[in-house]
């Protein structure tokens, strides 16, 4: 072996040999010499003495990396001998791949170089570190001769490289030391160099791209704000008569037979009274004649639904009238209408009252209407507004039901997988990321529970109650983002510290929950105000550190986009814009699946 050939060792295994010559080509062409095998073996020696030889003459060891080194005897030999003889080792990653097993425990403190993003980019790192000049084979052959003891057995002081001068040798010092302040000599005059480039860039563009995106997020987040607080200031809600004393005629909805379900809200005439009375008048019957009938107040109230359902076929109807104790669509944002019964019982003009049905997520009647009867319905509303009601056949609405409960057991199944999956990563790892991941994944199983009707049949729960526990689990969902959001790497750095976040997002929580206790509705409603601004704000702080050429937040972009839209589309159904009976439970699936995604860059991680 020619020394005056080499200067770094190339060391590879066979699998990625061509991507090693592509790699020693584009060097070699830039001036840096290279030494690789079997190339550089001379014929009829050794393969090992050439490979020490090289070694040993070498000013450092170029690894390129891949996850077949992990299982290669020949590259810890290599690794090791160049160890030994206190050479400086440089991975070059060609794939996404960690070192394991005993190239962990060699390779764990060492800098990174990573061609699998941009190698040319990879490859001009390396050169501004090992620069090649015309004495280079020189400066490898006295290389050489230091490292062999002159007559009086001392070795002379260790020749530096031109580009990274170094302190003088202490007598004290280890063969180990040397090596550790030759590495870090040169890694801090390559650092040295990146900050003397950044510093030739005119100051006014050293931060264009990054103000342009930040006043790009902010310009995007005030028109997603101004729209939404125009959704929010003009929440749909059904009108409502003032007239205190009577109405002016239901028009009947003609029932017929082969229709499974009618949606009764467009025909229900809400009304408010002054006292505890109202009288109603009836939609014209088969004679054409409008009665009047007074109806009297169970519980006191003021609210009252008027409608009237007409039979004109030859059979009797058997229907239930359904009034959900929540429905997401339209429920509101700023002062929403949570979990509550809202009929307390139904009067009719003909005939018995309906009887009520045992149902604990909605208020169900049992009715029957004789051929060619029209009959006017008068509600009590605990309420002045009734969020939904439905007449449904009584066995389609057994099939709707079950059908429901089959998805709402499918979501929460995967929502409890799910916080279990990240729950373990977190005592696994015991790593802060996985430990607010995991934080996220229970808060959205307990929302996803409530909205599902879950707890209320593990504990038995009343309506309200039930109100207390949605609005907790929803300023949970926005505290649980928040932690998670700031615990990421690199998404908090420089800005604030972690322990302040955590003490601020628990406080809020803390004070949240008191005020649940007492106003549901308004711990709801500050909390599905705060959704969409986390949102927003989130997603244009991880794509900042992105454009700021951070490794990890980019793998929250896809995740925190999404919940951008799912924050903007539960905003407009909450509001009354977008929904109707299949809204809530989409919006709650397509929450668990923002987990899911979330759920995919914290495995990730746990291999980096």
């Amino acid at each position: 072996m020619t020394t005056s050939d080499s200067f770094l060792f190339v060391s590879h295994v066979s699998e990625d040999r061509a991507a090693a010559m592509e790699i020693v080509a584009e060097l070699e062409r830039r001036g840096l010499r290279c030494w690789i095998a079997p190339r550089d073996v001379r014929p009829g020696t050794p393969f090992d003495d050439e490979i020490a030889d090289a070694i040993d003459a070498s000013l450092a060891m170029l690894l390129i990396f891949s996850e077949r080194c992990n299982e290669s005897e020949y590259i810890r030999r290599e690794v090791t001998v160049a160890g030994e003889s206190h050479k400086v080792i440089i991975p070059f990653r060609i794939e996404d791949a960690p070192p394991r097993r005993g190239l962990r425990v060699r390779l764990a403190d060492l800098h990174w170089v990573d061609g699998f993003v941009s190698r040319e980019q990879a490859i001009d790192d390396l050169l501004r570190t090992f620069k090649p000049t015309d004495g280079l084979g020189e400066r490898v052959v006295r290389h050489k001769a230091a490292r062999t003891p002159d007559k009086a057995g001392a070795p002379e002081e260790h020749p530096d490289i031109d580009k990274h001068p170094r302190r003088p040798l202490t007598d004290g010092e280890t063969q180990g030391a040397k090596a550790r302040r030759i590495r870090n000599d040169i890694e801090a005059a390559s650092r040295a160099e990146e900050i003397e480039r950044h510093r030739a860039i005119p100051r006014s563009k050293q931060h264009t791209l990054p103000r342009l995106w930040v006043s790009a997020a902010a310009v995007v987040g005030l028109l997603l704000g101004v729209a939404l607080l125009g959704f929010l200031l003009a929440e749909r809600s059904p009108p409502t008569s003032p007239d205190p004393r009577s109405d002016t005629g239901a028009e009947a909805v003609n029932v017929r037979a082969d229709v499974a379900a009618i949606d009764l809200i467009p025909a229900v005439n809400l009304q408010r009274s002054a006292g505890d009375r109202i009288i109603a008048s009836t939609a014209p019957g088969p004679d054409g004649i409008i009665r009047r009938f007074e109806v009297r107040a169970r519980e006191g109230g003021r609210g009252w639904a008027i409608f009237a359902l007409a039979n004109s076929g030859d059979e009797p109807l058997d229907r239930l009238l359904v009034a959900p104790h929540y429905r997401t669509a339209g429920s509101g944002v700023i002062a929403p209408v949570l979990d509550q019964s809202h009929i307390v019982n139904i009067t009719p003009s003909l005939d018995e009252p309906p009887a009520r049905r045992d149902n604990a997520s909605a208020d169900v009647f049992q009715i029957r209407l004789k051929p060619g009867e029209v009959v006017t319905y008068v509600a009590e509303l605990r309420r002045a507004n009734l969020p939904q009601l439905e007449l449904w056949e009584p066995d389609s609405y057994k099939d709707r039901t079950n059908g429901l409960l089959l998805y709402q057991s499918v979501v929460i199944g995967i929502a409890g997988l799910l916080a279990l999956f990240l729950t373990l990563l977190c005592v696994f790892e015991r790593n802060l990321t996985f430990l607010t991941a995991a934080l996220l994944g229970w808060a959205v199983l307990v929302y996803v529970g409530i909205d599902f009707g879950l707890w209320n049949l593990l504990f038995n729960i009343s309506a309200g109650t039930v109100r207390t526990w949605r609005a907790s689990a929803e300023a949970g969902l926005v505290t649980a983002l928040l932690l998670f959001l700031f615990a990421y790497p690199d998404v908090n750095r420089r800005l604030v510290g972690y322990p302040h976040i955590a003490i601020a997002c628990l406080a809020f929580l803390g004070v949240m929950l008191a005020i649940a206790m007492v106003s549901p509705a308004i711990v709801s409603g500050i909390s599905r105000i705060l959704l969409p601004i986390v949102a927003v704000l989130g997603l244009s702080l991880v794509a900042y550190r992105w454009m700021q050429g951070e490794e990890h937040p980019n793998a929250l972009i896809p995740s925190w986009l999404f919940l951008v839209l799912w924050t903007f589309g539960a905003t407009l159904t909450w509001s009354g814009w977008l929904g109707g009976e299949n809204g809530g439970p989409a919006l709650t699936g397509a929450l668990v699946l923002f987990v899911m995604l979330v759920g995919v860059p914290v495995t990730k991680s746990l291999w980096r």
